[in-house]
């Protein structure tokens, strides 16, 4: 295979610590291998000796078996060479896992560390959720029996501010995100502590310098950006010759007016400005000469302007900085009290869980790190013999990684020895899902501050980093997959989408898909994005129209035909260009791929009305043995037989095959 300029230095580069931006469909995979045989058959290092993380089982498996095919191929090639065939030995027992089965393979080697018992399993999904379900039901009753005093009191007015309704559903909602954002952390309770800290605030100036204020005028100044832009366009049409002339006073107010807002840095000034904002009345009648057209986008503009202002601005600054520290202040002890019910909680459901010698993916990783680090943050012996094992730790999917894993990665790597041993490869544009509470700013960091093969760093020198080591970036952005069709609609869409500002991300042509994948009837006109719609009147398998329905199913119903319309047609009149047998063929229904936003309350839908047009179908649901029809309605049965008055269990189970 002939690799680009930017493949070889991902292959051939040593010495450094690397982070590899690779966009989609880049050969990112392929690259690895071709790196990790590198290191067996030029470095002559053992396939053990490194540390392969990628982000799930079925990736690491596949990460396995390309890797032995290559150790295979390279084997047909010189058959004598015997550090080859040791590969194929090793290569079964290679740490090449998720992040957790690598912490797995730390807390089984060194539970002697640990005051963890024996004898311990990973609990079920659907049973750790029934155990964390009766631990917070329980400590909820609990805190309700507490003896009156100021502790009742606190989680009174918690329950009030979070659960007006009575329904306290919502809290332990709160409560769980809470309790997972900490358990992503290396040390929740540390961070729980940091949490109640930075809502402190004895002055207007402490609490303009919190992380919340922060982040409030930054999404003011994004808001007040996009008005600034639109008043701006419009100013320049109202002074066009055939404009709407009568409106140029009014678009000057409001281009002087954003650009007040934005000139004005502090939440005082903003209040001000915003308490004077006014928009005038627009004359009734077009001058002779204005177009009626561009009179008609002016007004159009105008008012998204003075809704913007209106809806999202001034509230935004309704109250003066006193009135906002006061009532921060007033909630300060509301905030303290939900983190000391998370601490509580967090103790309990730990103790549910040692009582059944149970332990979940995050205690595995908690586990793992007090094996490998200090409670001051230093490396053990433990993380010293490992870090002297692995020539290379490489992790794949970094854009997804947490801080906890990142503090359990950089111990078993030799980076803190000054050795800079430490891979990383992902693609930040693809973290949009924060998936277990990743830190995508990780990948950002040495995006900005590791250097450019180019020669050029993002930020300044002298400031400090957040992760250890400094290193080398190399990007890959050709894509050698998709048609140059789809490319262009992707890019089209983020770059209008796509900005440093929201994502840390500026989709520039940096940072476009570019197209290298050779099909020989590329430019026919029959390839092309379609955006397929469903419109007013339209109804579903039952005759419901489908916008005047308030039910989702309807919506469902009417998305998934559309869907099956459309792969009939292709199947029956389109082709597909096979690169297995370099030509095209029919579309066969083997082809197509639909892809949902969610999977639950949608994938059972689209399938049955896939089926039920004669179009064969598979997906796969990841639900636990909790979540099957049969059992759900056996556990809404017996909830109706402790207590009859549970309307959605009764409900459940007149609607059950048992009724």
């Amino acid at each position: 295979m002939e690799w680009t300029n930017d493949q070889k230095k991902v292959i051939d580069s040593r010495s450094d610590n690397i982070l590899v931006s690779a966009s989609a469909g880049s050969g990112k995979t392929a690259v690895l291998v071709a790196r990790i045989m590198a290191y067996i058959l030029q470095d002559k290092v053992d396939i053990d000796d490194l540390l392969i993380v990628t982000f799930t089982r079925a990736a690491a498996g596949e990460m396995r078996e390309r890797i032995a095919k290559a150790i295979a191929d390279a084997l047909e090639k010189d058959p004598d060479n015997e550090h080859l065939a040791r590969q194929t030995t090793l290569i079964h027992n290679a740490q090449i896992t998720t992040i957790d089965g690598f912490c797995s393979y730390v807390l089984r080697n060194y539970c002697h560390l640990t005051d963890l018992e024996p004898g311990y399993r990973v609990g079920d999904e659907g049973e750790l959720d029934l155990l964390m379900e009766d631990v917070m039901k329980s400590m909820f009753m609990e805190l309700h029996e507490q003896e009156e005093g100021g502790k009742k009191q606190a989680f009174y007015d918690l329950v009030e501010t979070f659960a007006p309704d009575k329904n306290e559903d919502k809290l332990e909602t709160i409560v769980e995100k809470v309790f997972l954002a900490a358990q992503s952390q290396p040390d929740p309770y540390a961070w729980l502590s940091a949490c109640r800290e930075s809502n402190r605030a004895s002055s207007f100036e402490d609490l303009s310098r919190t992380v919340w204020m922060r982040e409030y005028m930054r999404d003011a100044d994004l808001l007040i950006e996009e008005m600034r832009k639109k008043a701006a366009s419009n100013l320049a049409l109202a002074r066009e010759s055939d404009g709407p002339s009568s409106f140029v006073g009014e678009a000057e107010n409001n281009f002087n007016m954003c650009s007040e807002l934005l000139a004005h840095r502090t939440y005082e000034e903003r209040y001000r400005i915003c308490g004077e904002a006014a928009f005038a009345r627009l004359a009734g009648k077009a001058k002779k000469g204005e177009d009626p057209d561009k009179r008609e986008k002016f007004k159009e503009a105008r008012a998204e302007i003075k809704s913007c202002m209106e809806k999202r601005i001034q509230p935004m600054y309704a109250y003066e900085a006193r009135e906002v520290l006061a009532a921060m202040q007033a909630n300060e002890p509301v905030l303290d009290t939900l983190i000391d019910v998370t601490a509580l909680f967090t103790d309990r459901y730990d103790r549910a869980k040692r009582e059944k010698k149970l332990i979940d993916f995050p205690d595995i990783e908690h586990f793992a790190l007090r094996i490998l680090r200090n409670p001051d943050g230093s490396r053990t012996q433990a993380a010293a013999e490992l870090a002297r094992r692995f020539r290379e730790v490489m992790c794949d999917e970094y854009q997804d990684s947490n801080l906890l894993q990142e503090a359990i990665l950089t111990a078993v790597s030799r980076v803190e020895e000054g050795v800079n041993n430490y891979f990383c490869v992902g693609d930040v544009k693809q973290s949009i899902y924060s998936f277990r509470n990743a830190k995508p700013d990780l990948f950002m960091d040495k995006f900005a501050r590791y250097t450019h093969p180019d020669g050029t760093v993002q930020i300044p020198e002298g400031e400090p980093m957040s992760s250890a080591g400094r290193g080398t970036r190399i990007d890959l952005s050709w894509n050698f997959r998709s048609r140059r069709e789809v490319l262009d609609a992707a890019n089209g869409i983020f770059e209008q989408i796509m900005m440093r500002e929201v994502g840390r991300v500026e989709y520039d042509e940096e940072a476009f898909l570019v197209p290298r994948a050779d099909y020989p009837d590329s430019g026919d006109d029959s390839y092309v994005t379609e955006l397929l719609t469903i419109n007013m009147g339209d109804t579903d398998s039952s005759g419901n129209r489908v916008l005047d329905d308030v039910r989702a199913s309807a919506r469902r119903d009417a998305e998934a035909r559309l869907i099956a319309e459309r792969i009939r047609h292709m199947v029956a009149h389109e082709k597909i260009y096979d690169q297995k047998i370099g030509a095209s063929r029919p579309v066969e229904y083997r082809d197509i791929v639909i892809l949902l936003r969610t999977m639950k309350g949608w994938a059972d839908e689209v399938a049955a009305v896939l089926e039920g047009m004669g179009i064969p179908s598979y997906s796969t649901l990841k639900t636990g043995y909790f979540e099957a029809t049969e059992v759900t309605t056996l556990l809404n049965y017996l909830k109706i037989v402790d207590n009859p008055e549970q309307d959605i269990a009764f409900a459940a189970v007149l609607r059950s095959p048992i009724v």
